[in-house]
């Protein structure tokens, strides 16, 4: 299928973004009812073949049959609305269904698939507004803003939003094709609220206070310093962070960045006791785009960055190799991708030796794939290959974990579409082993209970070999976390441990020490927020019961990230939401002490945090980075925390 749409205010391509649109479009059609769709968006501007929107219309209808047959009613379908498990299953299904490219998250398709219960319940039109600002997406933004428009009353954060789209002709453009005859009342309303002046600015210049930087939060356990700013862009994004660490706790910080239409590919150092040096450009794609770096390190310092790169509708993937001690050397193409099809989420590692291992996801042809390259020292880069190739599918949420001496492990997450039956589209999570001297092996299924759809994988592994995977699995009542252990010699345990079940939500953050000792952190809801979880894994012994690091404030933990010290000590952070607030939070784990009362790491001056990461090495030498923005300014933020204490 292909939808174009010009965009009337850059004059770019959005082709994508529209296919998000109508994806959620189609699926509200068939969840409430909503009639004349077709003559709507055709009406609209769009074109649209009547065929392709029946077609797609009738295999949504058929995945509603069938997740009912699979599934008892209460738990698939409230009525005429999808669950949170159907929503994810749908969410998962509409890529691949409609052939539209993920550009963003696979939690944007579960956020549109699920727009229809949002819609009935007020509770969750307060979600919405409590977590606008963490949806990436500005067009998932703006389909939000027009929903809480009709509903209303607006908090700040989506009023600024909404005001914005007043001055930006691509957003109103949307806004007109959205709404269709209400769009002249719609816009009144926007510009009544921008002539009285409303929620927005105003409150945000209030937050920017003396007396709003003067609060000061408990110092954060482990802290050493304070929160020193590590770049920062005036007016432009930066996309998510890529963070390692080599054995010391010495630390390597990579980003995207886009001014306008310049993209670039930015690295920072850190050294313990030393601080972060200033950010220096690895690549200047100039009008291309640069996205999703990943990095590694590993215990001596060589330092892996590889990247997804495109420039004239030709994607490929680059990386360039080097030290923290003596930086990075020239960038190089590894693989390139035929014109239309798109390279994400890149993953690198690094063995004891420098020898490197970087993959990637492959969106083409209605399908997507886990390709990988590996680096030797002295020869270079092999020639790509595939490691998991999908007729019509989808291979996602990869994970990618190496030993010191050069044999690694790839997890990910898959649903096959290939056959009419929608049974075919659970998702399962499946592993492939890398050996040095022979490559990649054959797929091995990780999940024992395929029936159930499995989702979000973690995975960790020592120098030796021993390594977890954990992923959420949906059972009849919830969710819960799923865990299974994998050795060097022997491959997969037979049995599958329980971490938590219930009310899981989100992907989890696994991590492991030297001695095979990993801790898991993740969300669960806790009405009426989401509270960060964790729980330990000792080797030869098991999982211990899950332990909530519920903070002092009220609010949701959401995006848990974890890291392992040695000897027993591990720290997580997580961003703190309630209502126009997001601040980063941290808890450390002693061998003696336990989970430690969690604590802010930002520091006084609290501006919006989001994407937090942590490292950590050998001897107990942490980094937490993270983004803050306000305004059109963003800028990356570390602190350097010490486990030795605990």
């Amino acid at each position: 299928m292909s939808i174009r749409y010009r965009d009337a205010y850059t004059g770019r391509c959005v082709q994508r973004a529209w296919a998000r649109i109508l994806a959620a479009m189609w699926l509200g059609a068939l969840t409430q009812g909503c009639g004349g769709l077709a003559k709507e968006v055709e009406n609209g501007g769009v074109a649209v073949l009547q065929e392709e929107l029946e077609c797609a219309q009738r295999r949504l209808l058929e995945a509603r049959h069938r997740f009912e047959e699979q599934g008892s009613k209460r738990t698939m379908w409230r009525g005429e609305f999808p669950t949170v498990e159907a929503a994810h299953m749908l969410g998962e299904y509409l890529p691949v269904v409609l052939d539209v490219g993920d550009d963003d998250t696979p939690d944007i398709y579960f956020y549109l698939a699920y727009s229809s219960v949002w819609s009935k319940f007020p509770e969750k039109r307060r979600y919405i507004s409590q977590h606008f600002e963490s949806f990436r997406s500005p067009v998932l933004k703006t389909c939000w803003a027009l929903f809480l428009l009709e509903k209303g009353p607006l908090n700040d954060e989506v009023a600024s939003f909404l005001r914005a789209m007043v001055k930006e002709g691509w957003r109103l453009t949307l806004f007109r094709e959205l709404c269709g005859p209400k769009f002249e009342a719609s816009k009144a309303r926007i510009e009544k609220l921008e002539s009285e002046g409303g929620p927005g600015p105003p409150a945000q210049e209030r937050a920017d206070s003396e007396s709003e930087r003067q609060t000061v939060r408990p110092q954060a356990p482990g802290a050493v310093g304070e929160p020193s700013e590590i770049h920062r862009v005036a007016c432009g994004k930066i996309g998510r962070p890529a963070m390692a660490a080599d054995g010391e706790g010495n630390a390597l910080l990579a980003w995207s960045q886009r001014e306008g239409d310049r993209c670039t590919l930015w690295m920072s150092r850190s050294t313990v006791g030393g601080g972060w040096e200033k950010g220096t450009v690895v690549r200047d794609a100039k009008h291309g785009r640069i996205s999703d770096p990943g990095a590694a390190v590993n215990a001596g310092g060589d330092a892996l960055i590889a990247w997804s790169e495109s420039k004239d509708d030709a994607p490929a993937i680059w990386a360039a190799r080097g030290s923290l001690g003596s930086g990075l050397g020239e960038s190089a193409t590894i693989s390139a991708a035929e014109p239309g099809s798109q390279l994400r989420g890149v993953l690198a590692a690094v063995d004891g030796s420098g020898n490197g291992l970087v993959v990637w996801q492959r969106h083409a042809a209605g399908s997507i794939a886990v390709w990988g390259s590996y680096y030797e020292t002295g020869v270079g880069w092999r020639t790509p290959e595939p490691v998991r190739m999908l007729e019509r599918g989808a291979a996602t949420s990869v994970c990618l974990s190496m030993t010191e001496e050069g044999d690694a492990l790839a997890v990910w997450r898959e649903f096959d579409a290939r056959h009419s039956g929608i049974d075919k589209i659970r998702p399962a999570i499946l592993a492939r082993r890398f050996r040095k001297a022979s490559g990649w092996g054959d797929p091995e299924v990780v999940q024992l209970d395929t029936t159930r759809a499995g989702g979000f994988p973690s995975l960790a592994m020592n120098a030796k070999g021993f390594a977890v995977a954990l992923w959420s699995e949906s059972t009849g009542d919830g969710v819960a976390l799923q865990a299974r252990c994998y050795h060097e010699e022997n491959g997969w345990e037979d049995g599958v441990s329980t971490v938590a079940a219930g009310a899981v939500i989100g992907s989890p953050s696994l991590a492991m020490d030297e001695n095979g000792d990993c801790v898991a952190v993740w969300e669960q809801y806790d009405e009426p927020w989401h509270t960060a979880y964790a729980s330990r894994y000792s080797y030869g012994v098991g999982w211990c019961a899950p332990v909530s690091m519920r903070t002092p404030e009220t609010g949701s933990a959401l995006v848990p990230s974890v890291a392992a010290g040695g000897m027993g000590r591990a720290v997580a952070v997580w961003c703190q939401h309630y209502g126009e607030q997001q601040h980063v939070w941290a808890s450390v784990h002693g061998p003696e002490t336990g989970w430690r009362r969690a604590e802010s790491v930002q520091g006084p001056t609290l501006h919006r945090a989001e994407n937090p990461s942590v490292v950590a090495g050998r001897t107990g030498n942490a980094i937490a980075a993270w983004c803050e923005s306000r305004g059109d300014s963003v800028r990356i933020v570390g602190r350097q925390l010490s486990l030795m204490e605990y």
